[in-house]
Order: C-alpha cells, then structure tokens, then sequence
C-alpha cells in the first residue's frame, strides 16, 4: 500500500532523467531575431548539433536505490509503529473496562458501607436508649 509511493517517485525520476543529462540548451528562438542579432557561424550551430554518447547512470542507479531503501525503511517503521499503537489502544480499552468494572464495584461497596453505618447506628441508638432507663432507675 505504502510501497506505491516510493515506486511513483522512482518511475517519474526514471523518465525523467534523459531530461536531466542533455548536453545541449534547447533554446526556442525565432529565426528573425537569431539572424538579426547574431550572424550564423558553424561554431555557433555545432553544438547543438554534437551527438549525445551513451550515459553511464550507474551512479544514479545507486542513489536512486539508496533513496529507495531509505524510504522502504520509513515506510517499515511507520508499519511498525501503527502496529504498535494499535496494541496500545487495545490495552487502553482494556484498561478502561477494568477501571470502569472497578467503579461499579467501589460504588456498590460505598453503598454497602452506608447500608452497614445506618444499621450500627441503628444499633448504637438502642443500646443507648437500653442503657439510658437502667441508669437512672439507681
């Protein structure tokens, strides 16, 4: 998926490199104003008539492939740390629905120890009112 990328760059530097290795400056001029301002001399037409000899790229190649791995690198990388932020995210949403199972349970046990205060002062209420006739009937 991420591999059409680096191999869109390749293909476009490939066709574009009989462009970057021309010998000769093509220059659109009419021929009015070629004639008009400088005359016509064969050193001045030979030049851009010289044949282009075979070009070595194997250097080019080599940078080209240096890019390449580079980027297949990143590219790696970057699947990497997707697929490590995938299983973060999924021990985060573990996590929350721990955490959230341990509120419900803190919530029912506060519910519980307010059920059990009521009842011990419920009791602590009768032992005193038990306790109260008693005292004063001495």
């Amino acid at each position: 998926m991420r591999l059409t990328y680096p191999c869109a760059v390749l293909l476009s530097v490939c066709t574009a490199v009989p462009a970057f290795c021309q010998n000769t400056v093509l220059v659109a001029a009419s021929p009015t104003t070629a004639t008009a301002n400088a005359p016509s001399t064969p050193a001045a037409t030979a030049p851009a008539a010289a044949p282009v000899g075979p070009i070595d790229l194997s250097g080019f190649k080599e940078i080209v492939e240096q890019k390449n791995k580079t980027l297949s690198n990143q590219v790696n990388t970057e699947k990497a740390v997707v697929k490590k932020n995938g299983q973060i995210i999924q021990d985060a949403k573990k996590i929350a629905a721990a955490n959230k199972k341990l509120e419900e349970e803190r919530k029912q046990l506060a519910a519980q120890n307010a059920a059990l205060d009521q009842q011990r002062q419920a009791m602590q209420a009768e032992e005193r009112a038990t306790d109260a006739p008693s005292t004063v009937g001495r």
